[in-house]
């Protein structure tokens, strides 16, 4: 959830009761930095999709990986423009029928 800065200051200097806290065992995975660059507006649309799921960009884009290469490779890729191309003429074949 984004927060201003005066938000985040204000939380840090709140006293914060550790009595219902987890005690996590099991070793952190070390992480490793990426940095891309994309268009402001799928920057935007990133940033609105995290805040909607209640997660960070960074969370965001690390689940989005990890999906996407999880995902067995296509035997064919076909560009997006062929396959609406195609259905566009079948749309057509079909109504003048």
């Amino acid at each position: 959830m984004a927060t201003s800065r005066r938000d985040r200051e204000q939380a840090a200097a709140t006293p914060t009761d550790w009595a219902a806290a987890e005690v996590v065992t099991r070793p952190r995975r070390a992480t490793v930095v990426h940095s891309t660059r994309v268009p402001a507006d799928l920057s935007e649309a990133l940033e609105a999709e995290a805040v909607r799921r209640g997660v960070t960009p960074s969370a965001l884009i690390a689940e989005f990986v990890a999906e996407g290469l999880r995902r067995p490779e296509p035997d064919v890729l076909v560009p997006l423009a062929d396959v609406r191309r195609v259905i566009d003429s079948l749309a057509s074949r079909t109504a003048a029928a």
